[in-house]
Protein backbone atom coordinates (compact mmCIF):
# COMPACT_ATOMS: atom_id res chain seq x y z
CA UNK A 1 0.00 0.00 0.00
CA UNK A 2 2.67 2.51 0.74
CA UNK A 3 4.23 1.85 -2.84
CA UNK A 4 1.21 2.04 -4.66
CA UNK A 5 0.53 5.86 -2.49
CA UNK A 6 4.20 6.71 -3.59
CA UNK A 7 4.23 6.09 -6.82
CA UNK A 8 1.04 7.59 -7.82
CA UNK A 9 2.01 10.74 -6.02
CA UNK A 10 4.63 11.17 -8.88
CA UNK A 11 3.43 9.95 -11.99
CA UNK A 12 6.46 10.20 -14.32
CA UNK A 13 6.33 7.14 -16.58
CA UNK A 14 5.10 6.65 -19.85
CA UNK A 15 3.64 2.91 -20.53
CA UNK A 16 3.73 1.64 -24.25
CA UNK A 17 1.83 -1.35 -25.17
CA UNK A 18 2.73 -3.22 -28.20
CA UNK A 19 2.16 -6.30 -30.01
CA UNK A 20 4.35 -7.00 -33.22
CA UNK A 21 5.06 -10.70 -33.38
CA UNK A 22 5.41 -10.87 -30.02
CA UNK A 23 3.45 -8.86 -27.27
CA UNK A 24 5.49 -6.31 -24.96
CA UNK A 25 5.31 -3.67 -22.69
CA UNK A 26 7.59 -0.74 -22.60
CA UNK A 27 7.75 1.61 -19.09
CA UNK A 28 9.69 5.02 -19.56
CA UNK A 29 10.75 7.99 -17.57
CA UNK A 30 13.50 10.93 -18.19
CA UNK A 31 16.72 8.90 -18.09
CA UNK A 32 15.67 5.34 -18.10
CA UNK A 33 12.58 2.58 -19.93
CA UNK A 34 11.95 -0.80 -19.14
CA UNK A 35 10.92 -2.93 -21.46
CA UNK A 36 8.93 -6.42 -20.85
CA UNK A 37 8.44 -8.94 -23.42
CA UNK A 38 6.94 -12.40 -23.88
CA UNK A 39 7.74 -14.92 -26.63
CA UNK A 40 6.39 -18.11 -27.01
CA UNK A 41 9.64 -19.33 -29.03
CA UNK A 42 11.84 -21.36 -25.71
CA UNK A 43 15.40 -20.57 -27.72
CA UNK A 44 14.82 -16.81 -27.18
CA UNK A 45 16.06 -15.58 -23.63
CA UNK A 46 13.99 -16.45 -20.89
CA UNK A 47 14.23 -13.74 -17.78
CA UNK A 48 17.67 -12.61 -18.60
CA UNK A 49 18.37 -8.93 -18.69
CA UNK A 50 20.05 -6.88 -21.79
CA UNK A 51 21.29 -3.29 -20.80
CA UNK A 52 21.61 -1.02 -23.48
CA UNK A 53 22.94 2.50 -23.77
CA UNK A 54 22.33 4.67 -26.17
CA UNK A 55 23.04 8.83 -26.15
CA UNK A 56 21.80 10.15 -22.15
CA UNK A 57 18.82 7.11 -21.66
CA UNK A 58 19.42 3.62 -20.80
CA UNK A 59 17.52 0.66 -21.96
CA UNK A 60 16.58 -2.39 -20.01
CA UNK A 61 15.16 -5.53 -21.83
CA UNK A 62 13.73 -8.71 -20.35
CA UNK A 63 12.16 -11.30 -22.48
CA UNK A 64 10.29 -14.08 -20.81
CA UNK A 65 9.30 -17.46 -22.40
CA UNK A 66 5.31 -18.08 -21.81
CA UNK A 67 3.17 -20.53 -23.80
CA UNK A 68 0.35 -17.72 -22.95
CA UNK A 69 1.94 -14.71 -24.42
CA UNK A 70 -0.97 -12.35 -24.94
CA UNK A 71 -2.97 -13.58 -21.45
CA UNK A 72 0.37 -12.62 -19.56
CA UNK A 73 0.62 -9.13 -21.16
CA UNK A 74 -2.58 -8.50 -20.17
CA UNK A 75 -2.13 -9.67 -16.67
CA UNK A 76 0.86 -7.67 -16.60
CA UNK A 77 -0.18 -4.46 -17.34
CA UNK A 78 -3.21 -4.89 -15.44
CA UNK A 79 -0.63 -4.96 -12.27
CA UNK A 80 1.40 -2.10 -13.53
CA UNK A 81 -1.40 -0.14 -13.87
CA UNK A 82 -2.32 -1.06 -10.56
CA UNK A 83 0.84 -0.13 -9.02
CA UNK A 84 1.89 2.53 -11.02
CA UNK A 85 -1.94 4.42 -10.98
CA UNK A 86 -0.78 5.46 -14.76
CA UNK A 87 -2.78 4.71 -18.21
CA UNK A 88 -0.72 3.52 -21.09
CA UNK A 89 -0.02 6.40 -23.60
CA UNK A 90 0.80 4.50 -26.78
CA UNK A 91 -0.47 1.21 -28.24
CA UNK A 92 1.24 -0.38 -31.52
CA UNK A 93 -0.38 -3.28 -32.54
CA UNK A 94 0.35 -5.67 -35.57
CA UNK A 95 -2.92 -7.24 -35.94
CA UNK A 96 -1.39 -10.62 -38.01
CA UNK A 97 0.42 -11.49 -35.07
CA UNK A 98 -1.86 -13.47 -32.66
CA UNK A 99 -5.37 -12.98 -35.00
CA UNK A 100 -6.80 -15.74 -32.92
CA UNK A 101 -6.91 -13.21 -29.84
CA UNK A 102 -7.22 -9.61 -31.75
CA UNK A 103 -10.83 -10.12 -29.96
CA UNK A 104 -9.70 -10.44 -26.98
CA UNK A 105 -7.61 -8.10 -27.05
CA UNK A 106 -10.35 -5.63 -28.20
CA UNK A 107 -12.58 -6.57 -25.46
CA UNK A 108 -9.92 -5.81 -22.77
CA UNK A 109 -8.56 -2.95 -23.97
CA UNK A 110 -12.47 -1.59 -24.28
CA UNK A 111 -12.46 -1.97 -20.47
CA UNK A 112 -9.31 -0.79 -19.98
CA UNK A 113 -8.96 2.68 -21.15
CA UNK A 114 -10.89 5.01 -24.22
CA UNK A 115 -8.12 7.30 -24.94
CA UNK A 116 -4.65 6.78 -25.86
CA UNK A 117 -2.14 9.58 -26.95
CA UNK A 118 -0.57 7.60 -29.58
CA UNK A 119 -2.26 4.57 -31.80
CA UNK A 120 0.01 2.35 -34.48
CA UNK A 121 -1.77 -0.04 -36.36
CA UNK A 122 -0.84 -2.18 -38.73
CA UNK A 123 -2.65 -5.35 -40.70
CA UNK A 124 -1.07 -6.55 -44.17
CA UNK A 125 -2.55 -10.11 -44.85
CA UNK A 126 -6.46 -11.09 -43.34
CA UNK A 127 -9.45 -9.76 -44.60
CA UNK A 128 -10.99 -9.81 -41.21
CA UNK A 129 -8.79 -6.92 -40.00
CA UNK A 130 -11.13 -4.27 -41.38
CA UNK A 131 -13.61 -4.98 -39.47
CA UNK A 132 -11.54 -5.43 -36.28
CA UNK A 133 -9.76 -1.95 -36.93
CA UNK A 134 -12.75 -0.59 -37.10
CA UNK A 135 -13.71 -2.06 -33.62
CA UNK A 136 -11.14 -0.90 -32.35
CA UNK A 137 -11.43 2.59 -33.48
CA UNK A 138 -15.16 2.71 -32.66
CA UNK A 139 -14.51 3.17 -29.02
CA UNK A 140 -10.27 4.20 -28.32
CA UNK A 141 -9.86 7.45 -29.61
CA UNK A 142 -5.80 8.62 -30.35
CA UNK A 143 -5.74 12.57 -29.66
CA UNK A 144 -1.95 12.64 -30.63
CA UNK A 145 -1.09 10.47 -33.19
CA UNK A 146 -2.96 8.25 -35.82
CA UNK A 147 -0.61 5.59 -37.60
CA UNK A 148 -2.05 3.35 -39.99
CA UNK A 149 0.45 1.16 -41.92
CA UNK A 150 0.34 -1.93 -43.99
CA UNK A 151 -2.74 -2.48 -44.90
CA UNK A 152 -4.43 -4.77 -47.95
CA UNK A 153 -5.11 -2.66 -51.19
CA UNK A 154 -9.04 -3.04 -50.45
CA UNK A 155 -8.56 -1.77 -46.72
CA UNK A 156 -11.83 0.14 -46.43
CA UNK A 157 -12.12 3.04 -43.51
CA UNK A 158 -13.65 5.50 -42.00
CA UNK A 159 -10.69 7.74 -40.19
CA UNK A 160 -11.38 9.19 -36.95
CA UNK A 161 -11.03 12.89 -36.19
CA UNK A 162 -9.81 13.13 -33.22
CA UNK A 163 -6.17 12.88 -33.44
CA UNK A 164 -3.97 16.00 -34.19
CA UNK A 165 -1.49 14.13 -36.28
CA UNK A 166 -2.52 11.29 -39.06
CA UNK A 167 -0.20 9.31 -41.14
CA UNK A 168 -1.07 6.62 -43.56
CA UNK A 169 1.77 4.85 -44.94
CA UNK A 170 -0.92 2.84 -47.36
CA UNK A 171 -3.73 5.64 -48.28
CA UNK A 172 -4.93 3.70 -51.62
CA UNK A 173 -8.39 3.40 -49.77
CA UNK A 174 -8.66 7.34 -49.22
CA UNK A 175 -10.55 8.92 -52.28
CA UNK A 176 -10.51 12.41 -53.32
CA UNK A 177 -14.24 13.07 -51.16
CA UNK A 178 -12.98 11.17 -48.26
CA UNK A 179 -9.57 13.55 -48.55
CA UNK A 180 -11.87 16.74 -47.98
CA UNK A 181 -13.57 15.39 -44.77
CA UNK A 182 -10.23 14.62 -42.82
CA UNK A 183 -9.76 17.71 -40.21
CA UNK A 184 -6.25 16.79 -38.52
CA UNK A 185 -3.65 19.44 -38.78
CA UNK A 186 -1.03 17.62 -39.42
CA UNK A 187 -1.76 14.78 -42.75
CA UNK A 188 0.93 12.33 -43.82
CA UNK A 189 -0.72 9.97 -47.08
CA UNK A 190 1.79 7.63 -48.56
CA UNK A 191 1.07 5.61 -51.38
CA UNK A 192 -1.79 8.06 -52.22
CA UNK A 193 -3.71 7.80 -55.67
CA UNK A 194 -5.23 11.39 -55.32
CA UNK A 195 -3.86 12.86 -58.54
CA UNK A 196 -2.21 16.23 -58.79
CA UNK A 197 -5.44 18.21 -60.19
CA UNK A 198 -7.25 16.47 -57.46
CA UNK A 199 -4.69 17.81 -54.11
CA UNK A 200 -5.02 21.35 -56.27
CA UNK A 201 -8.02 22.04 -56.09
CA UNK A 202 -7.97 20.85 -52.57
CA UNK A 203 -5.44 23.61 -51.52
CA UNK A 204 -7.56 26.01 -53.56
CA UNK A 205 -10.15 25.16 -51.09
CA UNK A 206 -7.81 25.41 -47.68
CA UNK A 207 -6.36 28.83 -48.84
CA UNK A 208 -9.92 30.34 -49.21
CA UNK A 209 -10.81 28.73 -46.00
CA UNK A 210 -13.90 26.57 -47.50
CA UNK A 211 -11.95 23.35 -46.41
CA UNK A 212 -9.97 21.81 -43.62
CA UNK A 213 -9.01 25.14 -41.68
CA UNK A 214 -7.52 23.24 -38.78
CA UNK A 215 -4.17 22.18 -41.83
CA UNK A 216 -1.16 23.18 -40.45
CA UNK A 217 1.32 20.21 -42.36
CA UNK A 218 0.27 18.11 -45.70
CA UNK A 219 2.71 15.75 -46.80
CA UNK A 220 1.54 13.75 -49.94
CA UNK A 221 3.98 11.30 -51.96
CA UNK A 222 3.21 12.02 -55.61
CA UNK A 223 4.48 9.92 -58.50
CA UNK A 224 6.75 12.67 -60.36
CA UNK A 225 7.22 16.01 -61.74
CA UNK A 226 4.72 16.45 -63.60
CA UNK A 227 1.97 15.57 -60.84
CA UNK A 228 4.06 18.15 -58.97
CA UNK A 229 3.27 20.62 -61.38
CA UNK A 230 -0.41 20.19 -61.76
CA UNK A 231 -0.60 20.81 -58.21
CA UNK A 232 0.57 23.94 -58.30
CA UNK A 233 -0.82 25.54 -61.27
CA UNK A 234 -2.13 28.72 -59.97
CA UNK A 235 -1.15 28.63 -56.52
CA UNK A 236 1.02 31.40 -54.85
CA UNK A 237 4.04 29.48 -53.25
CA UNK A 238 8.01 29.45 -53.14
CA UNK A 239 10.47 26.60 -53.10
CA UNK A 240 12.22 26.45 -49.52
CA UNK A 241 14.79 23.99 -48.50
CA UNK A 242 15.10 26.19 -44.83
CA UNK A 243 15.75 23.48 -42.05
CA UNK A 244 12.97 24.80 -39.67
CA UNK A 245 10.62 24.40 -42.14
CA UNK A 246 11.32 21.03 -43.69
CA UNK A 247 11.43 19.73 -39.40
CA UNK A 248 7.38 20.58 -39.65
CA UNK A 249 7.48 17.45 -41.86
CA UNK A 250 9.47 15.16 -39.98
CA UNK A 251 7.44 15.49 -36.71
Amino acid sequence: MTVKSFLRNKPKFQVLLGVYQEPYISIARQHESWEYGWTTNPQDINGRMKTKKHTDRIFYRIIKYSENPIEEWMIAYDHIREVLGCRFDALRWEFDSYPNQNRLIIDWIRNVQKYVNELKIACAKRKECNDEVKDLLSFLKATGRLRLENHRDDFELKIPQDALHLHVDSSKFIKYKQFLRLNHPKIALFRSILSGKEINRFLKKWMACEAHLRLEVLAIHIPGIQALHDIMRGLPHEWTTDPETMKLFEE
